[in-house]
């Protein structure tokens, strides 16, 4: 446990990890609800735990804290610490070494960011439209098409593994449907195809149990 004076130093260390060195003499109940979650991760620090379960920890934190809190976790990880996060941030999960996908509680996706990639059952397209949401609708209704996710005017389309000429086939059924596409070519899956994919099946099972 160490002296007083040990331990005094300890919690500013944690303090500082978390950026909250200049609030140290404020109460918590005096803290916002972003500094209270800080507050809680400094907290289980305290005794150099061997493995750390984490929560959802960067509930409530803004993106240039929420990064130094996993900056902290990596330097951590380095050390010898096993730390096990839950998440629904795919770009955090990214950063960890393994992740498991549950579904209703259901496991459906396991193993590293990259193996969950290369295993993914379909081909990714990237698809700009000045109309996603038509080129949206009509891709959805192509067989050989599994699922789209719309940002902004882009979509990220997954098709059949075993398509070829991919970029040519969907183009053409955009071309035939009166609409117009500016980009459409090959990328390489991410983490949230990976979820789309694996979800996805998973709800063709249930689909196919009803």
């Amino acid at each position: 446990i160490g002296s007083m004076r040990q331990r005094r130093q300890r919690a500013m260390e944690l303090l500082e990890e978390v950026d909250l060195a200049d609030q140290a003499r404020k109460l918590p109940s005096r803290l916002s609800g972003g500094q209270r979650q800080r507050v809680a991760i400094a907290r289980a620090l305290a005794n150099d735990p061997p493995i750390l379960v984490a929560d959802e920890p960067t509930g409530n934190l803004d993106s240039k804290t929420a990064d130094s809190v996993f900056r902290l976790f990596e330097r951590l990880v380095d050390e010898g610490t096993t730390i096990l996060v839950s998440t629904h941030y795919m770009h955090e999960a990214e950063r960890c070494h393994a992740i498991a996908i549950l579904d209703l509680g259901v496991l459906v996706a396991a193993g590293s960011p990259d193996e969950l990639a290369d295993d993914i059952q379909a081909q990714v397209l990237v698809v700009e439209s000045r109309a996603p949401r038509e080129v949206s609708k009509l891709l959805e209704r192509q067989s050989f098409v599994h699922s789209t996710a719309q940002i902004g005017n882009t979509l990220r389309v997954m098709v059949d593994r075993d398509l070829e000429g991919p970029e040519a086939v969907t183009s053409d059924a955009i071309r035939r449907a009166g609409l117009v596409s500016e980009r459409c070519e090959k990328d390489q899956p991410n983490l949230e195809d990976v979820f789309v994919a694996a979800t996805q099946a998973r709800k063709a099972q249930r689909d196919e149990a009803t």
